[in-house]
């Protein structure tokens, strides 16, 4: 009965026992034994010898992670236990998702043995039917390694391998983007899948990545799943994978963005055109039937707005003018969203036009613009209008720089009203002393100076800042200004003065978001420690930089951590790693990198160290600090740790060397007892 049990678990668990044999001097004498349930899960035949399972099963591992296999295999020379993942080829079901756990159980001169267990895990990735259903994870290892969280932020993840540039999905969005074969090379995708007039740039930027860059990114079209093209943006990033370099590349789409940016280029156009060549303009409030005249400042009814026109305009164009401007007429070009417009004739003018214009804002559903224009000759204006000027501006000024003056402008019966004519430096100091926060004032002063503004539309056409506006009694307020040229030649400007502060705080809330998903890409979701990934980038970027001092790369392993989780549960095995990283944080510098790289394996990487004699009396120090104890009514754990010390740049200087030889000195104290510290040495730890 207990052996049934036994066998219906594991089959419901599809997991499956094995007991591999190792041979340190010939890999092809390697043999694998399995149990019936490991037989049935890997599909073997019953006629197979134990050689053959091996060759069987070693053979179906995905040709990546051939190396991360083989590197777990013999470093149980060093370690008791290991844990690995990886993509296994079944010879019906296809590639499936795996987890291999093995002790060593036995080891002699030429050969050791491992036992442990075969696990299919590739229905835990697939649990989540809205994920499967609007993503396609082609790698589940690599999607883990580089982060799912990244699909809440891209909509396509791609691996490249930098030496034969082919391509394999990590993830992307079925919805948006098609999938191409697995191990296509980057020229291809890139001439099937980017617009063509985007390609030369986009190859330009591949070879510029390639020869310099560590992070990158480009704007581009590519292909989407309907046959059209969308814009998005590339972030490139070099990563190493199983010791070798690999380009990641992020896509997410920018569409939208870009939309609004070409509309807001459309309305800044519109708004030069409006200005430059219109006479008269009217906002025409359709819902209250109320116009106002923008260049005169005044109100008028509907019917008194067509009959002054009627009046402007010959006797047979008043029919077509009152048809041109009936409310439902006017109320069908606004869902239309298509501005309309109308030549007529006026009067005493046998030769004189003029073009009346709807203009329809593609947003505003109860509003339009009505523009006439002379048709006959050039008419230059002479007013700024002042009601559309306030929909849009806090302020506006005309700022002279060479004599330093500066005019708020306000419009009356055509003309600008000059009340007061201010020494721009002056009432610029003064403004920012009254509404601009005390640590902030300088700063600003310096940006509003002269030299700061000229020199900054020489290369842009328009310099503008953002500063949070301080304001009596009131909420504080985040307000842009603007300067761009009136005349160039005169150091003539105008200054436009915005209110953006619910635009802003979206803003910051926006890269809040964008923080927290960075933290989170790269620190350990149990501990809040550094992961292994984000520890990879630190210390390369750390080790790039020049410096004469010492860095030690310290491994820390709980000796009898097991103990707790049998004992107490791994709720409280949870609590003990989260402890631990405590004692971490407060024993080592803000300045060193504490990372959990994995189960109950901790990562110190010290920094700019003077003296290396230094370390066995902080070592000591530590693990005499380190008192951590966990018990119930009958039992009592007190959880220690051994720590292997490896130096840099002596004993290596990337991750994987510092790794290896730190890992040999902490078997070397695992062997003499455990809760002790031993430094790599060449000639007791090879």
């Amino acid at each position: 009965m207990n052996k049934i049990n036994r066998e219906a678990i594991l089959k419901n668990a599809k997991m499956g026992l094995w007991l591999i044999k190792v041979s340190k001097t010939d890999p092809q004498s390697n043999s694998m034994a399995v149990d019936e349930s490991a037989r049935e899960l890997l599909g073997i035949r019953e006629d197979w010898n134990e050689q053959e399972v091996f060759s069987y099963w070693f053979a179906r591992i995905h040709p990546a992670y051939l190396s991360y296999i083989n590197e777990a295999l013999a470093s149980f020379e060093s370690r008791k236990y290991i844990e690995v993942e990886y993509p296994w080829n079944h010879p019906v079901k296809g590639w499936r998702f795996v987890r291999c756990g093995g002790t060593l159980r036995e080891t002699s001169k030429e050969e050791f043995w491992i036992e442990g267990y075969h696990q299919d895990v590739s229905d835990h990735l697939k649990d989540d039917e809205q994920l499967e259903s609007t993503h396609m994870i082609q790698d589940p290892y690599k999607f883990k390694k580089y982060s799912a969280y990244f699909m809440d932020v891209y909509d396509q993840m791609n691996e490249i391998d930098p030496e034969t540039l082919q391509v394999n999905h990590i993830f992307l969005r079925k919805d948006k983007f098609p999938i191409f074969q697995e191990g296509t090379d980057l020229p291809t995708v890139a001439k099937e899948n980017v617009h063509p007039n985007d390609l030369d740039r986009f190859y330009e930027f591949i070879e510029d990545f390639k020869d310099n860059k560590t992070t990158s990114f480009i704007e581009f079209r590519v292909l989407t799943v309907d046959g059209g093209y969308v814009w998005v943006r590339l972030i490139s990033q070099k990563v190493k994978f199983n010791g070798k370099e690999r380009w990641l590349f992020c896509f997410f789409d920018i569409n939208e963005s870009k939309k609004a940016a070409r509309l807001k280029e459309d309305n800044e156009s519109l708004m030069s055109a409006i200005i430059s060549e219109n006479t008269d303009i009217f906002e025409f409030d359709v819902s209250k039937g109320r116009i106002y005249k923008l260049n005169k400042a005044k109100e008028m009814n509907y019917f008194d707005f067509l009959d002054a026109l009627c009046q402007r305009y010959i006797d047979s164009s008043h029919s077509t003018l009152k048809r041109f401007f009936d409310l439902s007429k006017v109320q069908e070009t606004i869902q239309k969203k298509r501005s309309v417009s109308l030549d007529i004739q006026r009067k005493n003018a046998y030769f004189g036009f003029d073009r009346i214009t709807i203009l329809v804002n593609q947003k505003i559903t109860d509003r339009v613009l009505i523009l006439i224009k002379e048709m006959d000759e050039a008419v230059q204006l002479q007013m700024i209008f002042s009601q559309y000027i306030e929909n849009n501006f806090e302020g506006l000024c005309l700022i002279d720089l060479k004599k330093d003056t500066m005019i708020p402008l306000n419009l009356e019966d055509d003309f600008f009203l000059r009340s007061k004519v201010y020494t721009y430096s002056k009432k610029s100091s003064q403004f920012v002393d009254r509404y601009i926060l005390t640590e902030d004032r300088e700063n600003v002063k310096q940006k509003f100076q002269k030299e700061t503004i000229l020199k900054a539309l020489r290369f842009k056409k328009m310099y503008y800042f953002s500063e949070d506006f301080r304001v009596p009694n009131q909420e504080d307020r985040r307000v842009l200004f603007q300067f761009q040229y009136f005349e160039e030649s005169n150091q003539q400007l105008l200054l436009m003065v915005s209110d953006i502060t619910e635009q802003y705080k979206r803003e910051q809330e926006e890269k809040k978001q964008m923080e927290q998903i960075r933290l989170q890409a790269h620190t350990d979701h149990l501990t809040g420690l550094y992961n292994r990934y984000c520890l990879e980038m630190k210390i390369q970027e750390y080790l790039q930089e020049p410096g004469d001092t010492y860095s030690a790369f310290l491994l820390i392993d709980l000796d009898d951590f097991k103990d707790i989780n049998d004992t107490f549960g791994h709720g409280c095995g949870d609590q003990a790693l989260k402890d631990v990283a405590h004692e971490l944080k407060q024993y080592f510098r803000s300045s060193d990198l504490l990372c959990r790289f994995g189960g109950d394996e901790f990562v110190v990487f010290m920094k700019d160290i003077k003296d290396k004699n230094v370390l066995p009396r902080l070592m000591k120090r530590f693990l005499d600090q380190m008192r951590l104890t966990y018990h119930n009514e009958q039992v009592q754990i007190d959880l220690k740790a051994s720590i292997g010390i490896a130096i840099c740049p002596e004993d290596g200087r990337d991750l994987n060397t510092l790794y290896a030889k730190a890992d040999r000195a902490l078997y070397r104290i695992k062997k003499s007892g455990k809760r002790g510290f031993a430094i790599y040495d060449p000639a007791l730890d090879q």
